[in-house]
């Protein structure tokens, strides 16, 4: 409806489960969703945490691949909170890495919060990934964030979670069309 009614476009995030990886047909049914909704594959953007794309590994991996060659973006989320294999990051076909919010809320509070932070910056840069900060609130948070070069952020600290409605006229007010 948003492409429909020319407001700008956005990326969709949705988070994706090991469950779903697990019943073999998440491509088939990703590509049936988005031919029902008519949202252009680059418009989506699939969110996979770290232990959900270490459960399943190989199929998993597969699946990615096939998803992001067809032009579908691909994030892990909540990087650094369970297993972090470097080994297997290398491998993931992953277009971002998102940093949790528990490493962000200790930015001003904690130096190895910001260290950590500093880290998946510069990591996720190296391997020519984008890297998405979630649970901004503050604007020393973003301060920060933004001297690291941090590609983009996600949290309160500019709005609240609204509705599509709101969105919406967000976007009439604000003259993003």
């Amino acid at each position: 409806m948003w492409q429909d009614a020319g407001l700008p476009i956005v990326r969709i995030g949705v988070n994706l489960s090991a469950k779903q990886f697990q019943n073999g047909n998440l491509v088939r049914d990703v590509i049936g969703i988005l031919r029902e909704t008519c949202l252009d594959y680059q418009y989506l953007e699939l969110e996979v945490t770290e232990s959900a794309a270490m459960k399943g590994k190989g199929n998993i991996i597969e699946a990615l691949s096939i998803l992001r060659k067809m032009g579908i973006h691909i994030a892990i989320d909540d990087f650094g909170t369970e297993y972090s294999s470097l080994n297997y990051l290398k491998q993931l076909p992953a277009d971002r890495i998102k940093i949790p919010m528990t490493f962000i809320q200790g930015i001003g509070m904690n130096t190895k919060d910001e260290a950590i932070t500093k880290a998946i910056i510069i990591l996720a840069k190296n391997m020519g990934l984008g890297v998405i900060a979630e649970g901004v609130e503050r604007k020393d948070q973003l301060d920060f964030l933004t001297k690291e070069m941090c590609d983009e952020i996600q949290g309160f600290y500019y709005f609240k979670p609204m509705s599509s409605c709101d969105v919406v006229n967000l976007f009439r007010k604000t003259n993003f069309e």
